[in-house]
């Protein structure tokens, strides 16, 4: 599972890491050229920032095509795998419907640039509450603290783009569509879930404070 998410870090666009791309033109003498480079833009980030996937290897064999990596064929022994991601924060407690939609917001935007997850879990969200750059700069009390989103763990997550190289266009957008239905199906279990949980608690809790006023009024 780490290899395919390893691929699919190494697949996700600029924007979905926090960079986006910014123009300039370099005019000399008569030529003028256009170029682009990617500068941090924090707030935009939908997924963190791959460092690398690094496993124990053969040195007879030859590396494989992950970029920024030292991802070679696997040996047996005791060393794992290590995949490095960025460290965004703490799980969000999606107890409120405003973190509902939050979730269901970063999904959404996840699916829409050709991606799924495949593990629709409060886990595999993540909040940091830590000022932007742009926020840094802003003196007093304008530079609140703005908290920002992740999605993590693509183990089981799948790419448009991979699918339709691996098994052509037709079936690899059959095949994505299908993973796109699974990761909806469990978005609407996982809250429907957490719906009967809060209920659940929520009568225990009227339970238990009618049968402690009742002991009051009896004394």
């Amino acid at each position: 599972m780490l290899d395919n998410e390893a691929e699919l870090y190494d697949a996700f666009p600029p924007a979905l890491v926090g960079c986006k791309e910014v123009q300039y033109s370099d005019t000399c003498y008569f030529t003028k050229s256009t170029s682009t480079y990617l500068v941090d833009d924090p707030g935009s980030a939908l997924v963190p920032k791959f460092y690398g996937f690094y496993v124990p290897y053969e040195p007879a064999v030859p590396a494989t095509s992950v970029r920024g990596s030292s991802y070679r064929q696997p040996i047996t022994g005791e060393v794992s795998p290590i995949l490095l991601i960025e460290d965004c924060g703490t799980e969000i407690r999606a107890h409120k419907q405003s973190d509902r939609e939050r979730c269901e917001s970063l999904m959404t935007r996840l699916h829409d640039a050709g991606f799924t997850q495949g593990s629709y879990r409060s886990r595999n969200f993540l909040v940091e509450d830590r000022p932007s750059a742009a926020e840094e700069e802003v003196e007093g009390e304008a530079a609140e603290r703005c908290p920002h989103y992740r999605i993590i763990d693509f183990g089981r997550g799948s790419s448009k783009k991979v699918l339709r190289e691996q098994y052509g266009w037709k079936l690899g957008l059959y095949l994505f569509n299908q993973h796109l239905k699974e990761d909806q199906s469990e978005m609407k279990a996982a809250w429907r879930e957490r719906t009967r949980k809060e209920r659940r608690e929520d009568s225990d809790s009227c339970e238990h404070n009618c049968i402690c006023g009742g002991m009051l009024q009896s004394d």
